[in-house]
């Protein structure tokens, strides 16, 4: 999606949106369908909860790798604690998924670019829902709110891409990365989280 894959100067960003393009419809379209769908609470849960199942494990990770620490500050970029928050501000849980097997800062920083872009709608997707779900949002919207701004992120990103990709084989090993988040994506359920009545 264009407004997601916003120009960055770094050239190794560009080869990603360009090589990943097919999957980028089906990764937005969880964020998107809330812009659009009849909200209600249980909606929201089900979008965090999902969003939960993907991104902890990868979160958890990145914190053991420590060759991609040495590539970028991993600790800005961690949002589970907020996740968890707002979860249990809805008296809601999520399934933990089994951490991917991730191998090298390439392989890192692939899966990263994944998490990261699908961020990029987190500000307008959190003013969109305030005035949908104003209860759930202030007290559960910290997930959201904690991802902007992102122009910092994705810049440091690029640039620890760019550094990254020395040569072809590093470069190929980004974009593979890349293609496994995006299907890990696509793949995981969306558990309904429990609610208390």
């Amino acid at each position: 999606m264009a407004a997601i894959g916003v120009p960055s100067g770094s050239w190794m960003l560009q080869q990603l949106d360009f090589a990943t393009r097919a999957h980028h419809v089906p990764a937005d379209s969880g964020r998107l369908s809330l812009f659009t769908a009849k909200m209600t609470p249980d909606k929201y849960v089900e979008f965090l909860s999902r969003i939960y199942s993907f991104e902890a494990p990868i979160e958890a990770r990145w914190k053991r790798m420590p060759e991609l620490q040495k590539a970028i500050d991993v600790a800005p970029r961690i949002r589970t604690p907020f996740l968890l928050s707002d979860l249990g501000a809805l008296n809601a849980a999520a399934e933990l998924l089994p951490a991917p097997n991730l191998v090298g800062a390439e392989q890192g920083l692939g899966w990263m670019y994944v998490v990261e872009r699908g961020r990029r709608l987190n500000s307008m997707l959190y003013r969109h829902l305030m005035k949908r779900l104003p209860r759930e949002l202030t007290i559960a919207g910290n997930y959201l709110l904690s991802s902007s701004p992102t122009g910092q992120r994705w810049h440091e990103l690029g640039k620890a891409l760019d550094k990254a990709a020395a040569d072809h084989h590093q470069a190929d090993q980004i974009i593979n990365a890349a293609h496994r988040a995006f299907r890990a994506l696509r793949m995981t359920p969306v558990f309904t989280g429990q609610r208390a009545a």
